[in-house]
């Protein structure tokens, strides 16, 4: 599948991984954390995937993000899930 772009995030599937990739020094509020997921949605077409996000440095992620991220709606479309973080996370 093709490499699609957002303002936060970079998505693609390789292997059958989905990879999200957050883009350096963003702050996420929770209209972004729903946008993520909106647009993860639409590009994995409601399919489940194992999924790596890669968190490089810089973010900051608010908490009602955070928390987002954290419910069913924010698992839409991830089957396991794995973070690196290449950096800090606040």
């Amino acid at each position: 599948k093709k490499v699609v772009s957002s303002d936060n995030v970079t998505f693609y599937i390789n292997d059958n991984i989905l990879y999200a990739k957050f883009r350096e020094g963003i702050t996420l509020y929770r209209k972004d954390a729903e946008e993520v997921v909106n647009f993860r949605v639409a590009y994995c077409e409601n399919i489940d995937y194992p999924t790596l996000v890669i968190s490089p440095k810089n973010i900051t992620m608010k908490p009602e993000a955070r928390d987002y991220f954290n419910s069913p709606a924010g698992y839409a479309c991830i089957s396991k899930l794995a973070i690196l973080i290449d950096g800090e996370l606040t």
